[in-house]
């Protein structure tokens, strides 16, 4: 009888997908580290506008916005994607209970990361510019790129059904 029992539990966990849902997320920055462009500068440009085209001549332009504010996890698929991004989504989450991550490596060679604490609904994402970059950046404004950028978001979290 035992067995008969642990055999129908396997089958119904087998049938199922283990993760048939997508996660909405609709987050709120409330911490960031390194952020402020206008530090990176040893003389820092008088408009915004003239910050992002600095930005833009080195291909960092991305570390100086504000991160998405909403999230679309689709648990299923292990991708991690924004509707307000028209760029390549996150790949290959990892999902636990707890933790979906995931990294990404941009073009020009960032690392990018993803960290959605599902205990606390909180997002924490990082970005990180490669040395090569860094070095570009102090040459061209007299002052060190960060290592390593980070922003923490605050989530109201949704499940629909995939």
């Amino acid at each position: 009888m035992r067995f008969n029992i642990a055999l129908a539990s396997l089958v119904v966990l087998c049938a199922a997908p283990a993760h048939a849902e997508t996660l909405l997320l609709n987050c709120r920055t409330i911490d960031n580290l390194n952020a402020d462009p206008r530090t990176w500068f040893a003389s820092p440009p008088e408009t915004t506008e003239a910050m992002l085209r600095a930005g833009f001549e080195l291909g960092v332009a991305g570390f100086m916005v504000e991160p998405f504010t909403t999230w679309a996890i689709d648990m299923e698929a292990r991708q991690i994607s924004s509707p307000e991004s028209a760029g390549p989504p996150y790949e290959n989450a990892e999902i636990s209970s707890s933790l979906v991550s995931a990294a990404m490596v941009s073009p020009s060679g960032s690392v990018l990361t993803f960290r959605f604490n599902r205990i606390n609904n909180q997002v924490t994402l990082r970005k990180s510019l490669d040395e090569e970059g860094r070095t570009a950046w102090k040459v061209a404004h007299g002052r060190d790129f960060p290592v390593l950028i980070s922003f923490t978001q605050t989530c109201s979290v949704r499940s629909v059904p995939n």
